[in-house]
């Protein structure tokens, strides 16, 4: 009875923390696509600074009605800083899955020790190429 109870909570340990890894794939994504748009923003600011001023000089006139000219130099020192929040919390969240796909390996592995159904059954969901 106890024995059941263990591999129980063990498999909903389990579950909850693959539901966990999988919402961190999800925002891992999320955060690489912002990657990709602020590397165009700056190739952007690289190739044609005069024409990406007077684009977003012309936008914010015509959204806003601002006509106030920007300098890009500010424009690309803020992509420049978001630029290097979002790489540091993109490769954390990816050394975080990392992990993660490594714990739950050992909870496999102790889950299976405690269900016997035969010889070659391994708990296991997604194989050892994780």
């Amino acid at each position: 009875m106890q024995e059941n109870i263990n591999v129980e909570i063990m498999y909903d340990h389990y579950k909850d923390s693959f539901e966990i890894i999988t919402n961190n794939e999800h925002q891992r994504n999320k955060y690489f696509i912002l990657l990709l748009i602020l590397l165009g923003s700056l190739s952007f600011c690289i190739i044609d600074k005069d024409l990406v001023t007077k684009s977003l000089n012309g936008w914010l006139f015509e959204s806003f009605k601002i006509n106030h000219p920007i300098n890009i130099n500010v424009i690309q020192s803020l992509n420049w800083v978001f630029l290097l929040c979002f790489t540091l919390r993109y490769f954390q969240i990816c050394t975080q899955i990392d992990r993660g796909y490594d714990y739950l390996h050992k909870l496999e592995e102790t889950i299976s020790t405690h269900i016997i159904i035969n010889e070659n059954f391994e708990f296991s969901r997604e194989g050892k190429s994780y």
